[in-house]
Protein backbone atom coordinates (compact mmCIF):
# COMPACT_ATOMS: atom_id res chain seq x y z
CA UNK A 1 0.00 0.00 0.00
CA UNK A 2 1.24 3.21 -0.47
CA UNK A 3 1.54 6.39 1.39
CA UNK A 4 -0.53 8.47 -0.22
CA UNK A 5 -3.44 5.83 -0.38
CA UNK A 6 -3.35 5.74 3.22
CA UNK A 7 -5.91 8.58 3.64
CA UNK A 8 -8.08 8.50 0.91
CA UNK A 9 -11.29 7.18 1.64
CA UNK A 10 -13.40 5.44 -0.73
CA UNK A 11 -17.47 4.62 -1.06
CA UNK A 12 -18.88 1.25 -1.95
CA UNK A 13 -22.43 0.66 -2.01
CA UNK A 14 -23.58 -2.56 -2.11
CA UNK A 15 -27.22 -3.66 -4.24
CA UNK A 16 -29.68 -5.27 -3.99
CA UNK A 17 -28.95 -4.36 0.01
CA UNK A 18 -28.71 -0.85 -0.91
CA UNK A 19 -26.11 -0.37 1.65
CA UNK A 20 -23.24 2.36 1.16
CA UNK A 21 -19.95 2.26 3.66
CA UNK A 22 -16.91 4.45 3.31
CA UNK A 23 -13.46 2.67 3.63
CA UNK A 24 -9.82 2.99 2.79
CA UNK A 25 -8.60 3.12 -0.60
CA UNK A 26 -7.28 -0.78 -0.96
CA UNK A 27 -9.08 -2.63 1.38
CA UNK A 28 -10.30 -5.69 0.88
CA UNK A 29 -13.83 -6.25 -0.43
CA UNK A 30 -15.20 -8.94 1.77
CA UNK A 31 -13.26 -7.39 4.97
CA UNK A 32 -15.60 -4.06 3.85
CA UNK A 33 -18.86 -5.91 2.94
CA UNK A 34 -18.45 -7.76 6.06
CA UNK A 35 -17.64 -4.31 8.75
CA UNK A 36 -20.64 -3.17 6.84
CA UNK A 37 -23.04 -5.56 7.75
CA UNK A 38 -23.34 -7.21 4.25
CA UNK A 39 -23.35 -10.74 4.21
CA UNK A 40 -21.58 -12.63 1.76
CA UNK A 41 -21.22 -16.13 1.73
CA UNK A 42 -17.31 -17.40 2.32
CA UNK A 43 -17.01 -20.97 3.32
CA UNK A 44 -13.62 -21.16 3.51
CA UNK A 45 -13.07 -17.99 5.71
CA UNK A 46 -11.38 -15.54 2.98
CA UNK A 47 -8.78 -18.06 1.87
CA UNK A 48 -10.07 -17.62 -2.14
CA UNK A 49 -10.31 -21.68 -2.48
CA UNK A 50 -14.20 -21.96 -2.23
CA UNK A 51 -15.56 -19.25 -5.11
CA UNK A 52 -18.63 -18.72 -3.28
CA UNK A 53 -17.84 -15.14 -2.72
CA UNK A 54 -18.48 -14.03 -6.16
CA UNK A 55 -19.62 -10.42 -6.89
CA UNK A 56 -20.20 -8.15 -9.77
CA UNK A 57 -18.38 -4.98 -9.90
CA UNK A 58 -20.97 -2.61 -11.68
CA UNK A 59 -19.30 0.79 -11.64
CA UNK A 60 -15.41 1.40 -10.34
CA UNK A 61 -12.03 -0.74 -9.95
CA UNK A 62 -10.58 -3.09 -7.84
CA UNK A 63 -7.12 -5.04 -7.80
CA UNK A 64 -7.90 -8.62 -7.85
CA UNK A 65 -6.11 -11.88 -7.85
CA UNK A 66 -8.04 -14.26 -10.36
CA UNK A 67 -8.63 -17.58 -9.39
CA UNK A 68 -9.60 -20.73 -11.17
CA UNK A 69 -13.05 -20.46 -9.78
CA UNK A 70 -14.16 -18.05 -11.94
CA UNK A 71 -14.74 -18.41 -15.96
CA UNK A 72 -13.25 -16.49 -18.45
CA UNK A 73 -16.67 -15.26 -19.37
CA UNK A 74 -17.46 -14.42 -15.42
CA UNK A 75 -13.99 -12.26 -15.02
CA UNK A 76 -15.13 -10.34 -18.77
CA UNK A 77 -18.62 -9.72 -17.31
CA UNK A 78 -17.00 -8.17 -14.15
CA UNK A 79 -16.97 -11.05 -11.85
CA UNK A 80 -14.56 -10.95 -8.80
CA UNK A 81 -14.34 -12.38 -5.77
CA UNK A 82 -14.24 -10.47 -3.01
CA UNK A 83 -11.94 -12.04 -0.97
CA UNK A 84 -9.18 -11.14 -3.72
CA UNK A 85 -10.12 -8.30 -4.08
CA UNK A 86 -9.08 -4.73 -3.07
CA UNK A 87 -10.67 -1.69 -3.17
CA UNK A 88 -9.29 1.27 -6.16
CA UNK A 89 -11.94 3.22 -6.32
CA UNK A 90 -15.38 4.45 -5.74
CA UNK A 91 -17.55 1.19 -6.37
CA UNK A 92 -21.27 -0.23 -7.32
CA UNK A 93 -21.32 -3.83 -5.96
CA UNK A 94 -23.43 -6.66 -7.17
CA UNK A 95 -23.96 -9.48 -5.12
CA UNK A 96 -25.63 -12.17 -7.10
CA UNK A 97 -27.99 -14.68 -4.95
CA UNK A 98 -25.62 -17.57 -4.94
CA UNK A 99 -23.42 -15.38 -3.10
CA UNK A 100 -26.42 -13.94 -0.71
CA UNK A 101 -27.62 -14.90 2.50
CA UNK A 102 -31.39 -14.61 2.37
CA UNK A 103 -32.56 -13.59 5.47
CA UNK A 104 -36.05 -13.98 4.16
CA UNK A 105 -36.14 -17.96 3.93
CA UNK A 106 -35.15 -18.13 6.93
CA UNK A 107 -38.25 -15.79 9.20
CA UNK A 108 -40.73 -18.77 7.62
CA UNK A 109 -39.22 -21.11 9.36
CA UNK A 110 -39.59 -19.08 12.73
CA UNK A 111 -43.35 -18.60 12.46
CA UNK A 112 -43.81 -22.74 13.06
CA UNK A 113 -45.40 -23.63 16.50
CA UNK A 114 -43.38 -24.81 19.30
CA UNK A 115 -44.17 -28.09 20.96
CA UNK A 116 -42.75 -29.90 23.96
CA UNK A 117 -41.49 -32.99 23.12
CA UNK A 118 -40.24 -34.21 26.62
CA UNK A 119 -42.20 -36.15 29.47
CA UNK A 120 -42.81 -36.07 32.76
CA UNK A 121 -40.47 -32.58 32.80
CA UNK A 122 -42.71 -30.00 35.52
CA UNK A 123 -42.21 -26.65 34.58
CA UNK A 124 -39.91 -24.68 36.83
CA UNK A 125 -37.89 -21.70 36.01
CA UNK A 126 -34.59 -21.26 37.71
CA UNK A 127 -35.71 -17.80 38.40
CA UNK A 128 -38.10 -16.65 40.57
CA UNK A 129 -39.90 -12.91 40.90
CA UNK A 130 -40.73 -12.92 44.78
CA UNK A 131 -42.86 -9.70 46.21
CA UNK A 132 -41.75 -8.55 49.85
CA UNK A 133 -43.22 -6.16 51.49
CA UNK A 134 -41.56 -4.56 54.45
CA UNK A 135 -41.73 -2.23 57.58
CA UNK A 136 -40.13 0.51 56.94
CA UNK A 137 -37.19 1.57 59.43
CA UNK A 138 -37.76 3.14 62.74
CA UNK A 139 -35.59 3.88 65.66
CA UNK A 140 -37.09 1.16 67.29
CA UNK A 141 -35.89 -1.09 64.78
CA UNK A 142 -33.01 0.34 62.83
CA UNK A 143 -31.79 -2.56 61.26
CA UNK A 144 -29.77 -2.23 57.88
CA UNK A 145 -31.31 -2.15 54.53
CA UNK A 146 -30.36 -5.33 53.05
CA UNK A 147 -30.54 -7.76 56.56
CA UNK A 148 -34.42 -6.02 56.46
CA UNK A 149 -34.62 -7.52 52.98
CA UNK A 150 -33.36 -10.58 53.82
CA UNK A 151 -35.23 -11.16 57.04
CA UNK A 152 -38.41 -10.49 55.21
CA UNK A 153 -37.52 -13.19 52.54
CA UNK A 154 -36.81 -15.75 55.36
CA UNK A 155 -40.19 -14.87 57.35
CA UNK A 156 -42.26 -14.65 53.54
CA UNK A 157 -40.77 -17.73 51.94
CA UNK A 158 -38.46 -19.98 53.80
CA UNK A 159 -35.47 -18.62 52.31
CA UNK A 160 -32.46 -18.89 54.27
CA UNK A 161 -28.37 -18.41 53.83
CA UNK A 162 -28.77 -16.58 50.89
CA UNK A 163 -26.38 -14.72 48.66
CA UNK A 164 -26.65 -11.44 47.20
CA UNK A 165 -25.23 -9.83 43.77
CA UNK A 166 -23.27 -6.41 44.75
CA UNK A 167 -25.42 -4.52 41.95
CA UNK A 168 -28.37 -5.24 43.98
CA UNK A 169 -26.57 -3.77 46.94
CA UNK A 170 -25.71 -0.71 45.01
CA UNK A 171 -29.56 0.65 44.41
CA UNK A 172 -30.87 -1.19 47.16
CA UNK A 173 -31.55 1.72 49.31
CA UNK A 174 -33.38 3.48 46.35
CA UNK A 175 -35.39 0.90 45.08
CA UNK A 176 -36.30 0.37 48.53
CA UNK A 177 -37.52 3.74 49.30
CA UNK A 178 -38.96 4.13 45.65
CA UNK A 179 -41.22 1.35 46.31
CA UNK A 180 -42.34 2.38 49.54
CA UNK A 181 -40.96 -1.01 50.63
CA UNK A 182 -42.88 -3.06 48.91
CA UNK A 183 -40.38 -4.78 45.62
CA UNK A 184 -39.98 -7.56 43.89
CA UNK A 185 -36.71 -9.79 44.19
CA UNK A 186 -35.71 -11.77 41.30
CA UNK A 187 -34.38 -15.01 43.16
CA UNK A 188 -31.90 -17.70 41.30
CA UNK A 189 -32.23 -21.45 42.58
CA UNK A 190 -30.36 -24.05 40.46
CA UNK A 191 -30.56 -27.71 41.22
CA UNK A 192 -27.18 -28.67 43.15
CA UNK A 193 -27.22 -32.66 41.63
CA UNK A 194 -29.25 -33.82 39.17
CA UNK A 195 -32.32 -36.22 40.39
CA UNK A 196 -32.15 -35.14 43.39
CA UNK A 197 -33.93 -32.93 45.34
CA UNK A 198 -30.90 -30.93 46.85
CA UNK A 199 -30.86 -27.06 45.55
CA UNK A 200 -28.05 -24.92 45.51
CA UNK A 201 -27.87 -21.46 47.66
CA UNK A 202 -30.53 -19.03 46.33
CA UNK A 203 -29.39 -15.56 45.31
CA UNK A 204 -30.82 -12.68 44.88
CA UNK A 205 -29.81 -11.18 41.28
CA UNK A 206 -32.27 -8.15 41.21
CA UNK A 207 -34.94 -6.23 42.96
CA UNK A 208 -37.55 -3.85 41.21
CA UNK A 209 -39.59 -1.13 43.00
CA UNK A 210 -43.67 -2.44 43.36
CA UNK A 211 -44.79 -5.34 41.91
CA UNK A 212 -43.74 -6.36 38.71
CA UNK A 213 -44.27 -10.11 39.22
CA UNK A 214 -46.56 -10.51 35.46
CA UNK A 215 -43.34 -9.03 33.59
CA UNK A 216 -40.76 -11.93 33.78
CA UNK A 217 -39.57 -13.08 31.03
CA UNK A 218 -36.55 -14.69 29.46
CA UNK A 219 -34.63 -15.74 26.24
CA UNK A 220 -33.66 -19.17 25.03
CA UNK A 221 -30.95 -18.83 22.00
CA UNK A 222 -29.85 -21.87 19.74
CA UNK A 223 -26.67 -20.96 18.52
CA UNK A 224 -25.76 -22.94 15.11
CA UNK A 225 -22.43 -22.81 13.00
CA UNK A 226 -25.04 -21.63 9.78
CA UNK A 227 -28.40 -19.77 11.64
CA UNK A 228 -28.88 -18.27 15.23
CA UNK A 229 -32.52 -18.61 16.46
CA UNK A 230 -34.07 -17.20 19.32
CA UNK A 231 -37.57 -17.26 21.69
CA UNK A 232 -38.60 -14.96 23.68
CA UNK A 233 -40.20 -16.82 26.87
CA UNK A 234 -43.27 -16.11 29.59
CA UNK A 235 -42.05 -17.17 32.53
CA UNK A 236 -45.38 -16.96 34.10
CA UNK A 237 -47.10 -18.64 31.72
CA UNK A 238 -44.67 -21.05 30.12
CA UNK A 239 -45.18 -20.04 26.63
CA UNK A 240 -43.38 -18.83 23.41
CA UNK A 241 -44.44 -15.45 23.07
CA UNK A 242 -41.49 -14.22 20.08
CA UNK A 243 -39.72 -16.41 17.98
CA UNK A 244 -36.63 -15.21 15.39
CA UNK A 245 -34.01 -16.49 13.56
CA UNK A 246 -31.26 -15.19 11.33
CA UNK A 247 -27.91 -16.56 9.46
CA UNK A 248 -24.98 -16.36 12.02
CA UNK A 249 -22.84 -13.21 11.46
CA UNK A 250 -19.67 -15.49 11.35
CA UNK A 251 -20.84 -17.03 8.18
CA UNK A 252 -18.92 -14.86 6.37
CA UNK A 253 -15.37 -15.88 8.06
CA UNK A 254 -16.30 -19.76 7.24
CA UNK A 255 -18.96 -22.07 6.50
CA UNK A 256 -17.97 -24.75 9.31
CA UNK A 257 -16.38 -24.88 12.53
CA UNK A 258 -12.82 -25.93 11.47
CA UNK A 259 -12.34 -22.89 9.29
CA UNK A 260 -13.77 -20.42 12.49
CA UNK A 261 -10.99 -22.18 14.65
CA UNK A 262 -8.58 -21.36 11.98
CA UNK A 263 -9.82 -17.79 11.50
CA UNK A 264 -8.99 -17.54 15.43
CA UNK A 265 -5.49 -18.12 15.13
CA UNK A 266 -5.34 -15.03 13.10
CA UNK A 267 -4.27 -11.74 14.75
CA UNK A 268 -7.39 -10.22 16.39
CA UNK A 269 -10.12 -12.97 14.32
CA UNK A 270 -11.29 -14.12 17.65
CA UNK A 271 -12.49 -11.42 18.60
CA UNK A 272 -13.83 -10.56 15.46
CA UNK A 273 -16.22 -13.87 15.38
CA UNK A 274 -17.34 -13.40 19.34
CA UNK A 275 -18.56 -9.80 17.93
CA UNK A 276 -20.20 -11.39 14.51
CA UNK A 277 -21.85 -13.95 16.62
CA UNK A 278 -23.18 -11.38 19.77
CA UNK A 279 -24.32 -8.74 16.84
CA UNK A 280 -26.28 -11.60 15.24
CA UNK A 281 -27.99 -12.32 18.74
CA UNK A 282 -28.26 -8.60 19.74
CA UNK A 283 -30.04 -8.35 15.98
CA UNK A 284 -32.45 -11.50 16.73
CA UNK A 285 -32.77 -9.67 20.66
CA UNK A 286 -34.54 -6.56 18.58
CA UNK A 287 -36.50 -8.17 16.84
CA UNK A 288 -38.14 -10.35 19.36
CA UNK A 289 -38.67 -6.81 21.62
CA UNK A 290 -40.33 -5.53 18.41
CA UNK A 291 -42.55 -8.63 18.11
CA UNK A 292 -43.58 -8.69 21.44
CA UNK A 293 -43.18 -4.75 22.54
CA UNK A 294 -42.11 -5.70 26.25
CA UNK A 295 -39.54 -3.84 28.08
CA UNK A 296 -35.69 -5.67 28.27
CA UNK A 297 -34.89 -4.70 31.38
CA UNK A 298 -37.63 -7.10 32.47
CA UNK A 299 -36.00 -10.17 30.52
CA UNK A 300 -34.51 -12.18 33.52
CA UNK A 301 -31.92 -14.31 32.77
CA UNK A 302 -30.22 -16.45 28.87
CA UNK A 303 -30.33 -20.28 28.10
CA UNK A 304 -28.06 -20.65 25.13
CA UNK A 305 -27.50 -24.44 23.70
CA UNK A 306 -24.30 -24.22 20.66
CA UNK A 307 -21.61 -27.01 19.52
CA UNK A 308 -18.45 -26.39 21.42
CA UNK A 309 -16.77 -24.69 19.24
CA UNK A 310 -19.78 -21.98 19.07
CA UNK A 311 -19.76 -21.75 22.87
CA UNK A 312 -16.26 -21.16 23.27
CA UNK A 313 -16.25 -18.41 20.68
CA UNK A 314 -19.26 -16.61 22.26
CA UNK A 315 -17.87 -16.51 25.50
CA UNK A 316 -14.06 -15.42 24.01
CA UNK A 317 -12.44 -19.01 24.80
CA UNK A 318 -9.40 -19.82 22.14
CA UNK A 319 -10.99 -23.33 20.33
CA UNK A 320 -7.56 -23.82 18.84
CA UNK A 321 -7.19 -27.37 20.68
CA UNK A 322 -10.47 -28.83 19.64
CA UNK A 323 -9.33 -28.70 16.26
CA UNK A 324 -5.97 -30.34 17.56
CA UNK A 325 -5.22 -34.09 18.44
CA UNK A 326 -5.89 -34.86 20.94
CA UNK A 327 -9.21 -32.48 20.37
CA UNK A 328 -9.57 -30.98 23.77
CA UNK A 329 -12.26 -28.27 24.73
CA UNK A 330 -11.45 -25.93 27.19
CA UNK A 331 -14.10 -27.29 29.84
CA UNK A 332 -17.27 -29.20 29.08
CA UNK A 333 -19.58 -26.72 31.81
CA UNK A 334 -19.36 -23.53 31.91
CA UNK A 335 -20.57 -21.33 35.09
CA UNK A 336 -23.51 -18.42 34.31
CA UNK A 337 -21.34 -15.34 33.15
CA UNK A 338 -22.75 -11.70 33.19
CA UNK A 339 -24.74 -11.60 29.71
CA UNK A 340 -23.61 -7.86 28.99
CA UNK A 341 -19.87 -8.31 29.28
CA UNK A 342 -19.82 -10.50 26.47
CA UNK A 343 -21.24 -7.35 24.42
CA UNK A 344 -25.17 -8.88 24.65
CA UNK A 345 -27.65 -6.52 25.04
CA UNK A 346 -29.22 -6.92 27.67
CA UNK A 347 -29.46 -5.83 31.69
CA UNK A 348 -26.38 -5.93 33.90
CA UNK A 349 -29.01 -8.46 36.20
CA UNK A 350 -28.92 -10.74 33.02
CA UNK A 351 -26.83 -14.37 33.14
CA UNK A 352 -25.95 -16.15 30.61
CA UNK A 353 -26.28 -20.24 30.97
CA UNK A 354 -24.95 -22.38 28.66
CA UNK A 355 -25.99 -26.12 28.02
CA UNK A 356 -22.71 -28.77 29.03
CA UNK A 357 -21.18 -30.28 26.17
CA UNK A 358 -19.57 -33.82 26.05
CA UNK A 359 -16.82 -33.46 24.21
CA UNK A 360 -15.12 -31.54 21.42
CA UNK A 361 -17.65 -32.33 18.44
CA UNK A 362 -20.93 -33.03 20.43
CA UNK A 363 -21.47 -29.96 22.10
CA UNK A 364 -24.86 -28.50 24.20
CA UNK A 365 -27.12 -28.51 21.20
CA UNK A 366 -27.00 -32.26 21.26
CA UNK A 367 -27.79 -32.13 24.60
CA UNK A 368 -30.01 -29.48 24.68
CA UNK A 369 -32.35 -31.87 21.79
CA UNK A 370 -31.78 -34.99 24.23
CA UNK A 371 -33.40 -33.07 27.23
CA UNK A 372 -35.97 -31.73 25.04
CA UNK A 373 -36.87 -35.00 23.00
CA UNK A 374 -36.80 -36.83 26.61
CA UNK A 375 -34.10 -39.56 24.84
CA UNK A 376 -33.11 -40.00 28.40
CA UNK A 377 -36.27 -40.92 29.62
CA UNK A 378 -37.39 -43.45 27.07
CA UNK A 379 -37.32 -46.94 27.59
CA UNK A 380 -37.48 -47.93 24.03
CA UNK A 381 -34.29 -47.16 22.03
CA UNK A 382 -34.47 -44.33 20.06
CA UNK A 383 -32.74 -42.56 17.43
CA UNK A 384 -31.70 -38.91 17.85
CA UNK A 385 -30.21 -36.92 14.43
CA UNK A 386 -29.20 -33.32 14.20
CA UNK A 387 -28.91 -32.96 10.98
CA UNK A 388 -27.22 -29.26 10.56
CA UNK A 389 -23.76 -28.02 9.50
CA UNK A 390 -22.49 -30.66 11.31
CA UNK A 391 -24.03 -33.63 11.98
CA UNK A 392 -24.33 -35.38 14.96
CA UNK A 393 -26.42 -39.15 16.59
CA UNK A 394 -26.89 -40.54 19.13
CA UNK A 395 -28.40 -43.63 20.01
CA UNK A 396 -29.52 -45.58 22.97
CA UNK A 397 -32.14 -44.81 26.22
CA UNK A 398 -32.70 -44.18 30.26
CA UNK A 399 -30.29 -46.74 30.89
CA UNK A 400 -27.32 -46.08 28.29
CA UNK A 401 -26.59 -43.53 25.25
CA UNK A 402 -23.63 -43.29 22.74
CA UNK A 403 -23.13 -40.62 19.86
CA UNK A 404 -20.54 -39.71 17.15
CA UNK A 405 -20.54 -36.53 15.22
Amino acid sequence: MTKDSTNKKRRVHFDPDNIDTIVEEETNLLKAAIAAGVHINASCGGAGVCGTCKVLIKEGEVESTRTEKLSDEEYKQGFRQACQSQIITDLTVYMPVESRLEKAILSREAKKTSEVLATGWRFKPALSKLLVELPPPTLADNAGDLSRLLRGLRQRYNLRNISVDFSVIKKLAKVLRNGRWKVTVTTLITAAKPRTKEWRRPRVINIESGDTREKHYSLAFDIGTTTISGQLLDLNQGKVIAESIDYNGQISYGEDVITRIAYCQKRGGLKKLQQAVTATINGVIRELKAQSQIDAKYIGHIILAGNTTMTQILLGLDPKYIRLAPYTPIANFFPPVRANSLGIKVGKQVYLFTFPSVASYVGGDIVSGIVGAGVHQRKNLTLFIDVGTNGEIVVGNSDWMVTAS
